[in-house]
């Protein structure tokens, strides 16, 4: 739509990393119920904070096919970012990345996910779990 164009939203969604699937030549995603909820606050928080862009939209992308840089920053309830049983990093990304590009937000947001080419993320210990998405 707009080269202008700034998402920033807060998620009260616990930061969830992506999972291989267990076995060989497995193809079933074990977390769709995750993508499915995460990409249904992400669909509600645009509507609410975006309501303008998302109904001009006309059923096209909100960054079309342009280039659009990310910044992830994953927020634990308390617990250090380091902590054994804290996702690593690459795999909270990884599972956000694949949220976004879900059936439900396909084509929402941007065309494809190669349209991605900067990615900043960063986990922090806060007061509630939540996964915080800036894409310009």
């Amino acid at each position: 739509m707009s080269l202008d164009m700034v998402i920033h939203l807060p998620l009260d969604f616990k930061p969830v990393g992506w999972k291989r699937p267990a076995g060989r030549n497995i193809r079933y995603d074990k977390q769709v119920a995750d993508k499915v909820a995460f990409s249904a606050i992400m669909l509600k928080a645009l509507h609410e904070a975006y309501p303008k862009e998302m109904a001009a939209r006309g059923g096209l992308p909100l960054f079309g096919a342009e280039a659009v840089n990310v910044e992830l920053t994953f927020v634990f309830n308390g617990k250090s970012p380091i902590a054994k049983n804290v996702p690593d990093i690459d795999n909270l990304v990884k599972f956000t990345l694949d949220a976004l590009q879900s059936e439900m937000l396909s084509g929402v947001v941007w065309e494809d996910d190669r349209q991605v080419v900067d990615i900043h993320a960063k986990k922090l210990r806060g007061e509630e779990d939540k996964i915080i998405v800036l894409i310009r």
